[in-house]
């Protein structure tokens, strides 16, 4: 008789019921039949003789069934989690000046001993000053087993992560509160094949109208000269989505951006599949002679290029749309400042002096 047998009756049985089940235990009969239940992956189940009980190694299956990588260029919070990992975006050219800097050898040192590299096996980790998060996407797509391989792949940010919860509640159990666990991620997926952020609209004006005009403040007559590349590109190597293409970029207002996501195995293989052959191309025809401040011309183009994937796929598969949450300092230093932002007095006097509140939070989601 184990002690975690006995442990398990103890947590279950009335102290009237203990001794009875005590002895059924010593026959050789299962606690979780004892008990008439079975803790699995965070749920108890209720279990007969007529149930096979799960195994603990069942349970290590269901982890690995999901994985989200957490993308990160520096320091940033590491999680302590089965399902999450945080990925160091440009290993390889660690010690080049990145959009936030030069970072330190101290820095380049956490970030060895705390996250994992895109510089391993097939890899393009040199590109990432040029290609931004892409790297990492990269890199999980060509290393599909060394993260488990598993059933469904998401994509976040160091800054940026999913709300998976219909009410978002202040625990301090973060992973929790925003409901990125396995069991939950994988119920939601039960019902869809796709999530990311919710689509965002761009009134008065079409997508390329709205995307084009911002991403040329960032990278001005160059960027614009990518834009217009893409749809050659889509056209050469994609030609069967390139007028569903044109119809997005000029006809619709909406778009789903920050390369964020939440897929089943095969739906990210096919993305992949379709969006690196264009930035490869793209990425050759531009040539690289760049001015300062444009050199992410390419990872610019990726989120655009990857909002119109995700919109052709939301017309013909099930897709849900998600609040994200957003550490950077424009809105709030921390997450255990949500309630002292005062989210509430910001929807209800409608401010609009912080260019992310708006569209990341609603107050609907706080507990009132």
């Amino acid at each position: 008789m184990r002690d975690s047998d006995l442990d398990y009756l103890k947590k279950y049985l009335d102290s009237d019921k203990l001794d009875d089940g005590i002895e059924l235990l010593k026959k050789g009969i299962s606690p979780q039949y004892i008990v008439g239940n079975v803790c699995f992956y965070g749920n108890t189940i209720e279990v007969n003789n007529n149930v096979l009980i799960p195994r603990f190694e069942t349970e290590l299956l269901v982890e690995k069934t999901v994985k989200l990588i957490n993308i990160t260029h520096k320091p940033c919070r590491v999680f302590v989690d089965d399902i999450i990992l945080t990925i160091h975006a440009g290993r390889l050219i660690a010690e080049t000046k990145s959009k936030d800097g030069t970072l330190s050898k101290d820095e380049i040192q956490w970030m060895q001993d705390n996250t994992l590299s895109d510089a391993t096996g097939d890899n393009i980790s040199e590109l990432n000053r040029f290609y931004n998060e892409m790297t990492a996407i990269y890199w999980a797509w060509k290393n599909y087993d060394k993260i488990g391989n598993p059933e469904i792949f998401g994509c976040m940010h160091y800054r940026r992560h999913f709300i998976l919860k219909d009410k978002l509640s202040i625990t301090g159990e973060y992973l929790d509160d925003l409901g990125l666990t396995a069991d939950n991620i994988t119920n939601i997926m039960k019902e869809y094949e796709l999530i990311t952020p919710k689509f965002m609209t761009m009134k008065g004006s079409t997508f390329i109208e709205k995307i084009g005009k911002e991403l040329c403040i960032l990278g001005g007559d160059k960027m614009k000269e990518a834009m217009s590349l893409c749809l050659d590109i889509i056209k050469d190597i994609h030609p069967k989505d390139y007028n569903e293409m044109q119809c997005i970029l000029r006809g619709h207002n909406t778009g789903s951006f920050c390369n964020m996501f939440i897929m089943k195995k095969d739906l990210f293989f096919e993305y992949c599949n379709w969006i690196f052959p264009i930035l490869f191309e793209l990425d050759n025809r531009l040539g690289r002679n760049y001015e300062k401040g444009q050199e992410r011309c390419v990872g610019w183009a990726s989120e655009m290029l990857s909002s119109m994937f995700i919109y052709m796929k939301s017309k013909s598969i099930p897709h849900k749309e998600v609040l994200v949450f957003n550490q950077s300092p424009e809105t709030i230093k921390s997450y255990y400042q949500i309630i002292k932002y005062k989210v509430k007095q910001f929807f209800q006097k409608g401010k609009k002096n912080n260019k992310y509140i708006n569209y990341i939070y609603n107050y609907e989601l706080f507990n009132k």
